[in-house]
């Protein structure tokens, strides 16, 4: 039995002859990958969790940027880095102040995203802070990836391609990021 799956623009061909219950793999660049059948079986369930988990990421992003944009009086700074085993929602209030009702809607988004059937994938916690110097916050988000939300574009970054109205306000909100990469990173 012989398949082929077709890529957007590349052609890659799967195929599965009875040879001691092997698959071999040959894409564009012509370089041969053998797997087991167990092994691609695996390989195209890990690419489809890929998939759900980048849909899920986008529903986070605009969840997100909308809960942001509808606190944006309360909010200094809003980040989106990766902690521990997850990701991590830091938000620099504008206040030195503990704001209860800030506190207490935080905790509603965070329940909501660890319920929500949409985020099932999506390990996030959520912590604020208050406004505090640049080297406090920093202290807080990964070297590896941070994903900066900008109101306004007033914010030190490059836009992503992801905006966000809000019908409360004419203002967007805009999402940058910065992607570090290499041996020093955390």
């Amino acid at each position: 039995m012989s398949s082929v799956v077709e890529s957007r623009n590349d052609l890659i061909e799967l195929h599965f002859e009875d040879d001691n219950g092997r698959v071999r793999v040959t894409p564009t660049s012509n370089t041969l990958l053998l797997l087991s059948v167990e092994e691609a079986i695996a390989a195209c369930r890990a690419f489809k969790t890929q998939l759900e988990f980048k849909s899920q990421f986008d529903i986070l992003l605009n969840t997100l940027g909308g809960w942001i944009n509808a606190r944006r009086e309360r909010v200094s700074q809003a980040f989106l880095t990766t902690r521990d085993a997850g990701l991590l929602l830091l938000i620099v209030t504008k206040s030195a102040e503990y704001d209860p009702e800030f506190e207490s809607a935080l905790t509603e988004l965070d329940v909501q995203i660890a319920n929500g059937a949409d985020f099932h994938l999506i390990d996030l916690s959520v912590l604020a802070i208050p406004c505090c110097p640049k080297e406090s916050v920093d202290s807080f988000l990964s070297r590896k990836m941070r994903l900066r939300f900008m109101l306004d574009g007033n914010a030190i970054g490059f836009a992503v391609g992801r905006s966000y109205a809000s019908s409360e306000s004419k203002s967007t909100l805009r999402l940058s990021a910065i992607l570090s990469y290499g041996s020093n990173a955390e």
